[in-house]
């Protein structure tokens, strides 16, 4: 019984195929197939001759089944070394097939690359060459028999239009409308051009949405006039896509009304493009001049410090004025008439920390002060009264910083002519000024005593 045992449990643990189904898993099946056959006789044997004798109590020939059974199962040992063989055999394989498979990949999308590169500097060679052949009127390909001379002529224009259709099928529509706008310019026959007329139609729409929504400004206005030039639209249709031009003023109107009225026009993607970018167009445009205007001014404030010079205040209006010393900027309210500023109104000078350093309330004529006015300064001097092309001319009152007052006439911008000084202490002056100075009068004291009589700028006290 205990050999019975020995013999069992050897034959459990052994790896052979035809009784262990652990053994039976292996991916390497034809190697472990051809193997096993030449071990299932050894066990087979083995198995027999070793019961037989274990049963029958014959030591012989149980050794000799014990004998087959360890020669069996070396054989599978052999086997499972195969095996082992044959899977990093077949792991190895399956690796290199991934990295051939990964490699040849690599290859398809560095050709694909290659080719769209390709692809992309033939079209762009393409547009440069038709551009080229466009701004210069010279031939750029064999198409144009016998060599044009100015003026530029095209007496068959057919190889051209197969050239542009395959720009068109590259998708190089800018170098196809190149060569239908030469076609139109330069043919010799009036079907050609307007065989041209009629490709070019549908392009020019796709072209002038792009330059509505992308076109830097005048670009639009631009193409509009050589497609006038081209007699590719009526001039009623030319006239509605000016007025489509997204920089215009007034193009967020003019878009709507045609997108509103005209549902199924040829032009309503062009407007509804210009109703997208129309009021951010506007907006850019109205702060970029701004920014220009305060730019110019600040130049003119920093060069013309004390000096009189024309100040820009908005977009083609200017004004004419004293700039105070520190004057950084300009606030202005009122009219301009054909770029100056003209009628009531007002403007002040602000320096650093927006201080007001002076203001001006009243009329303006051309461009300068004139008219009834008045004026501080951030000094605290004020005036009231007349001025002419932007200097106090007439009667006025001038109140100084120290609260002394002036009531009398102003030539050039200076206290001249008949008029009353009043000062703080009471005392006052009557008489001529001349050139901002006393000239000649007489002076007071604050309870009506005459204190002085004065002539020629001198004055001396009375008899």
């Amino acid at each position: 019984m205990h050999r019975l045992l020995k013999l069992a449990k050897f034959l459990t643990f052994s790896c052979v195929g035809l009784f262990n189904p652990l053994c039976a898993k292996a991916d390497c099946a034809s190697v472990m197939q051809s193997c096993s056959a030449n071990c299932e006789s050894s066990m087979t044997s083995g198995f027999v001759v070793g019961l037989a004798g274990a049963l029958g109590r014959n030591s012989a020939a149980y050794q000799q089944g014990q004998r087959d059974l360890q020669q069996s199962q070396a054989c599978s040992a052999r086997c499972s070394a195969q095996y082992d063989l044959c899977e990093a055999t077949d792991d190895r394989r399956r690796a290199e097939e991934e990295a051939s498979r990964r490699e040849r990949l690599e290859r398809v999308d560095a050709d694909r690359r290659l080719d769209e590169q390709q692809a992309e500097a033939r079209r762009s060679l393409a547009e440069r060459n038709a551009t080229d052949w466009y701004n210069k009127k010279r031939v750029a390909n064999r198409v144009i028999s016998p060599p044009l001379t100015e003026p530029l002529q095209i007496r068959d224009a057919s190889s051209l239009f197969v050239e542009a259709q395959s720009h068109l099928k590259d998708g190089n529509v800018k170098a196809a409308t190149v060569i239908y706008r030469l076609i139109i310019r330069a043919s010799v026959e009036p079907r050609h051009q307007q065989a041209a007329r009629n490709l070019l139609k549908p392009l020019v729409v796709d072209e002038m949405e792009s330059v509505a929504v992308f076109g830097k400004k005048g670009e639009f206005a631009g193409l509009v006039s050589e497609y006038d030039h081209l007699k590719l639209y009526s001039k009623g249709e030319i006239a509605e896509l000016k007025g489509l031009d997204p920089s215009l003023p007034n193009a967020e109107e003019r878009a709507t009304s045609y997108v509103n009225d005209n549902s199924k026009a040829i032009f309503r993607r062009i407007a509804i493009s210009t109703l997208k970018v129309a009021p951010k167009m506007h907006a850019d445009a109205i702060a970029s001049t701004n920014r220009t205007i305060a730019d110019a001014r600040k130049k003119a404030f920093a060069a013309m410090a004390g000096a009189r010079t024309w100040i820009p205040i908005a977009d083609g209006c200017e004004l004419h004025i004293l700039v105070e010393p520190g004057s950084m900027d300009l606030v202005w309210n009122g009219v301009c008439v054909e770029g100056k500023v003209a009628g009531e109104g007002s403007y002040s000078l602000v320096g650093a920390g927006r201080q007001v350093l002076f203001s001006y309330k009243g009329s303006f004529n051309e461009g300068k002060i004139h008219g009834r006015a008045q004026a501080e300064w951030a000094s605290g001097v004020k005036f009231e009264g007349n001025y002419e092309n932007g200097m106090r001319q007439g009667p006025g009152i001038l109140t100084e910083v120290n609260g002394d007052r002036y009531v009398g006439e102003f030539i050039n911008d200076q206290l001249s002519g008949a008029g009353v000084y009043h000062y703080t202490d009471g005392r006052k002056f009557e008489g001529e000024f001349l050139g901002g100075k006393r000239y000649s009068g007489r002076e007071f004291s604050a309870d009506g005593r005459l204190l002085a009589i004065c002539s020629f700028y001198s004055c001396l006290p009375p008899q």
